[in-house]
Protein backbone atom coordinates (compact mmCIF):
# COMPACT_ATOMS: atom_id res chain seq x y z
CA UNK A 1 0.00 0.00 0.00
CA UNK A 2 1.27 3.15 -0.60
CA UNK A 3 1.57 6.06 1.64
CA UNK A 4 -0.41 9.92 0.63
CA UNK A 5 2.06 12.62 1.58
CA UNK A 6 -0.52 14.50 3.72
CA UNK A 7 1.58 18.07 4.29
CA UNK A 8 0.91 21.34 2.74
CA UNK A 9 1.93 21.97 -0.44
CA UNK A 10 -0.21 24.77 -1.68
CA UNK A 11 0.72 26.95 -4.51
CA UNK A 12 2.93 30.10 -2.83
CA UNK A 13 1.97 33.48 -2.98
CA UNK A 14 4.49 34.56 -5.78
CA UNK A 15 3.23 31.48 -8.38
CA UNK A 16 -0.33 32.26 -7.52
CA UNK A 17 0.50 36.42 -8.87
CA UNK A 18 2.42 34.59 -11.99
CA UNK A 19 -0.11 32.69 -12.66
CA UNK A 20 -2.99 35.54 -12.65
CA UNK A 21 -0.80 38.21 -14.69
CA UNK A 22 -0.07 35.28 -17.64
CA UNK A 23 -3.78 36.70 -18.42
CA UNK A 24 -3.87 40.16 -16.36
CA UNK A 25 -0.85 41.55 -18.63
CA UNK A 26 -0.71 44.66 -16.21
CA UNK A 27 2.77 45.37 -14.15
CA UNK A 28 0.73 48.65 -12.63
CA UNK A 29 -1.62 47.28 -10.89
CA UNK A 30 0.38 45.53 -8.16
CA UNK A 31 -1.53 45.76 -5.56
CA UNK A 32 -4.36 45.44 -6.72
CA UNK A 33 -3.60 41.98 -7.85
CA UNK A 34 -2.56 41.02 -4.55
CA UNK A 35 -6.17 42.70 -3.20
CA UNK A 36 -7.96 40.20 -5.39
CA UNK A 37 -6.22 37.22 -4.74
CA UNK A 38 -6.72 37.66 -1.08
CA UNK A 39 -10.06 38.85 -1.32
CA UNK A 40 -10.51 35.73 -3.41
CA UNK A 41 -9.11 33.60 -1.00
CA UNK A 42 -11.64 35.26 1.73
CA UNK A 43 -14.61 34.55 -0.10
CA UNK A 44 -13.87 31.01 -0.83
CA UNK A 45 -13.05 30.29 2.72
CA UNK A 46 -16.62 32.30 3.97
CA UNK A 47 -18.35 30.23 1.40
CA UNK A 48 -17.77 26.82 1.95
CA UNK A 49 -16.51 26.76 5.87
CA UNK A 50 -13.41 24.35 4.76
CA UNK A 51 -12.43 21.88 7.65
CA UNK A 52 -8.62 23.16 7.90
CA UNK A 53 -10.40 26.58 9.18
CA UNK A 54 -12.22 24.63 11.57
CA UNK A 55 -11.78 24.82 15.56
CA UNK A 56 -12.86 24.43 19.18
CA UNK A 57 -12.92 26.90 21.27
CA UNK A 58 -13.60 27.32 25.18
CA UNK A 59 -15.03 30.01 27.43
CA UNK A 60 -15.05 30.04 31.43
CA UNK A 61 -18.67 31.01 32.61
CA UNK A 62 -18.61 33.95 35.25
CA UNK A 63 -20.34 33.34 38.00
CA UNK A 64 -23.79 35.72 38.09
CA UNK A 65 -22.77 36.39 34.60
CA UNK A 66 -24.83 36.27 31.42
CA UNK A 67 -22.89 37.21 28.39
CA UNK A 68 -19.65 36.10 27.13
CA UNK A 69 -18.10 37.81 23.92
CA UNK A 70 -17.18 36.16 20.50
CA UNK A 71 -13.98 36.64 19.60
CA UNK A 72 -13.30 38.58 16.40
CA UNK A 73 -11.19 36.23 14.56
CA UNK A 74 -14.51 33.77 14.79
CA UNK A 75 -16.33 33.85 11.52
CA UNK A 76 -19.24 31.50 12.09
CA UNK A 77 -20.11 29.02 14.68
CA UNK A 78 -22.03 25.82 14.50
CA UNK A 79 -24.86 25.14 16.82
CA UNK A 80 -24.97 23.91 19.50
CA UNK A 81 -22.99 25.08 21.55
CA UNK A 82 -22.24 22.80 24.80
CA UNK A 83 -21.89 22.83 28.03
CA UNK A 84 -18.93 21.22 30.17
CA UNK A 85 -18.96 21.00 33.84
CA UNK A 86 -15.41 20.46 34.99
CA UNK A 87 -16.32 18.75 38.31
CA UNK A 88 -17.63 15.78 36.78
CA UNK A 89 -17.01 12.98 34.31
CA UNK A 90 -17.82 12.78 30.73
CA UNK A 91 -21.31 11.46 31.25
CA UNK A 92 -24.27 13.18 29.63
CA UNK A 93 -25.80 14.16 32.30
CA UNK A 94 -23.63 16.73 33.44
CA UNK A 95 -22.05 17.91 30.26
CA UNK A 96 -24.63 18.73 27.17
CA UNK A 97 -25.56 20.83 24.26
CA UNK A 98 -27.44 23.95 25.51
CA UNK A 99 -30.65 24.57 23.56
CA UNK A 100 -30.62 27.82 21.26
CA UNK A 101 -33.29 30.20 21.64
CA UNK A 102 -34.18 33.39 19.69
CA UNK A 103 -33.54 36.83 21.57
CA UNK A 104 -37.25 37.11 22.21
CA UNK A 105 -37.58 34.26 23.54
CA UNK A 106 -34.29 34.31 25.51
CA UNK A 107 -36.16 38.01 27.43
CA UNK A 108 -38.98 35.25 28.34
CA UNK A 109 -36.77 33.44 30.17
CA UNK A 110 -34.43 35.87 31.17
CA UNK A 111 -36.10 39.37 31.71
CA UNK A 112 -34.11 40.99 34.09
CA UNK A 113 -30.24 38.99 33.79
CA UNK A 114 -28.46 42.37 35.30
CA UNK A 115 -30.74 42.27 38.58
CA UNK A 116 -28.51 43.58 42.07
CA UNK A 117 -29.98 39.53 43.03
CA UNK A 118 -29.15 37.24 40.65
CA UNK A 119 -30.48 33.13 41.48
CA UNK A 120 -28.24 31.61 39.18
CA UNK A 121 -28.27 28.43 38.02
CA UNK A 122 -27.04 25.62 35.63
CA UNK A 123 -27.51 27.07 31.87
CA UNK A 124 -29.58 24.88 29.69
CA UNK A 125 -30.39 27.63 27.30
CA UNK A 126 -28.20 30.17 25.16
CA UNK A 127 -28.38 32.92 22.22
CA UNK A 128 -26.46 34.88 20.21
CA UNK A 129 -26.39 39.20 20.75
CA UNK A 130 -24.44 41.87 20.04
CA UNK A 131 -21.42 39.54 19.26
CA UNK A 132 -21.92 38.07 22.62
CA UNK A 133 -23.30 34.29 23.95
CA UNK A 134 -26.53 35.05 26.20
CA UNK A 135 -26.79 32.17 28.73
CA UNK A 136 -29.82 30.91 30.74
CA UNK A 137 -29.96 30.74 33.92
CA UNK A 138 -27.47 32.80 35.12
CA UNK A 139 -24.68 30.55 35.75
CA UNK A 140 -24.06 29.75 39.19
CA UNK A 141 -20.66 28.18 38.91
CA UNK A 142 -17.61 28.04 36.67
CA UNK A 143 -18.83 26.34 33.95
CA UNK A 144 -17.20 25.86 30.67
CA UNK A 145 -18.66 26.66 27.39
CA UNK A 146 -17.47 24.80 24.36
CA UNK A 147 -18.32 25.95 20.44
CA UNK A 148 -17.51 24.45 17.42
CA UNK A 149 -16.17 27.32 15.57
CA UNK A 150 -14.54 28.41 11.86
CA UNK A 151 -11.82 31.03 11.68
CA UNK A 152 -10.70 33.77 8.96
CA UNK A 153 -7.91 32.77 6.85
CA UNK A 154 -4.80 34.51 7.09
CA UNK A 155 -4.26 36.96 4.42
CA UNK A 156 -1.20 36.03 1.98
CA UNK A 157 1.61 38.53 2.29
CA UNK A 158 5.03 37.56 1.66
CA UNK A 159 5.84 35.22 -1.65
CA UNK A 160 6.35 32.32 0.13
CA UNK A 161 2.48 32.31 1.75
CA UNK A 162 0.25 30.22 0.70
CA UNK A 163 -4.04 29.25 0.82
CA UNK A 164 -5.24 26.34 2.86
CA UNK A 165 -6.13 24.88 -0.59
CA UNK A 166 -4.18 22.24 -2.89
CA UNK A 167 -3.55 23.03 -6.35
CA UNK A 168 -6.35 21.18 -7.59
CA UNK A 169 -7.92 24.81 -6.73
CA UNK A 170 -5.52 27.07 -8.46
CA UNK A 171 -7.57 27.54 -11.16
CA UNK A 172 -10.95 28.58 -9.04
CA UNK A 173 -8.65 30.90 -7.15
CA UNK A 174 -7.00 32.92 -10.58
CA UNK A 175 -10.49 32.88 -11.97
CA UNK A 176 -11.53 34.63 -8.99
CA UNK A 177 -8.94 37.44 -8.61
CA UNK A 178 -9.05 37.64 -12.62
CA UNK A 179 -12.86 38.58 -12.38
CA UNK A 180 -11.97 41.10 -10.05
CA UNK A 181 -8.94 42.55 -12.01
CA UNK A 182 -11.07 42.92 -14.74
CA UNK A 183 -14.26 44.46 -13.15
CA UNK A 184 -11.81 47.24 -11.56
CA UNK A 185 -10.72 48.21 -15.46
CA UNK A 186 -14.66 48.18 -16.35
CA UNK A 187 -13.86 45.37 -18.74
CA UNK A 188 -17.41 43.56 -18.38
CA UNK A 189 -17.07 40.72 -20.96
CA UNK A 190 -13.80 39.37 -19.13
CA UNK A 191 -15.13 40.31 -15.77
CA UNK A 192 -18.37 37.48 -16.95
CA UNK A 193 -16.26 34.67 -18.20
CA UNK A 194 -13.82 34.66 -15.41
CA UNK A 195 -16.55 35.05 -12.36
CA UNK A 196 -18.20 31.74 -14.25
CA UNK A 197 -14.94 30.28 -14.31
CA UNK A 198 -14.61 30.78 -10.53
CA UNK A 199 -18.37 29.90 -10.04
CA UNK A 200 -18.61 26.59 -11.88
CA UNK A 201 -15.30 25.92 -13.15
CA UNK A 202 -13.86 25.44 -17.20
CA UNK A 203 -16.46 22.76 -17.42
CA UNK A 204 -19.08 24.85 -16.56
CA UNK A 205 -22.23 23.68 -14.80
CA UNK A 206 -24.34 21.42 -17.56
CA UNK A 207 -25.01 17.94 -17.56
CA UNK A 208 -24.01 17.09 -13.75
CA UNK A 209 -20.57 18.40 -14.52
CA UNK A 210 -19.31 21.09 -12.38
CA UNK A 211 -16.46 22.82 -11.31
CA UNK A 212 -14.73 25.80 -9.36
CA UNK A 213 -16.03 27.36 -6.34
CA UNK A 214 -19.72 24.91 -6.65
CA UNK A 215 -17.55 21.83 -6.64
CA UNK A 216 -15.52 22.99 -3.75
CA UNK A 217 -18.58 23.31 -2.08
CA UNK A 218 -20.19 20.11 -2.78
CA UNK A 219 -17.05 18.04 -2.14
CA UNK A 220 -16.33 19.88 1.40
CA UNK A 221 -19.85 19.09 2.73
CA UNK A 222 -20.02 15.44 1.78
CA UNK A 223 -16.66 15.05 4.10
CA UNK A 224 -19.12 16.66 6.78
CA UNK A 225 -21.87 14.87 6.22
CA UNK A 226 -22.83 11.28 7.38
CA UNK A 227 -23.30 8.40 4.41
CA UNK A 228 -27.13 7.43 4.24
CA UNK A 229 -27.27 3.63 4.32
CA UNK A 230 -30.85 2.10 3.27
CA UNK A 231 -31.70 -0.48 5.37
CA UNK A 232 -32.59 -3.33 3.90
CA UNK A 233 -36.71 -4.61 4.12
CA UNK A 234 -38.81 -7.12 2.85
CA UNK A 235 -41.80 -6.85 0.18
Amino acid sequence: MSTVDIQNNATPFSDLKTMVLEVFKRTDKTTELKRALNDTYREMVAAIDPRKMKDQLYQVCVVNQEDYAIPDTILRIDHPIRLIDPRTSNNQSSSFPLIFVNKNDYDELEPNPNATIINGGLPQFYTFYKNSILLTPIPDYAYRIEMNAGGEPTIMVAASDATIFSPVWDETIKAGALARLFLGIEDKENTVTWQSIYRYGFAGNEKNIVGGLELLKRLNAQIETAQLIVKPRDF
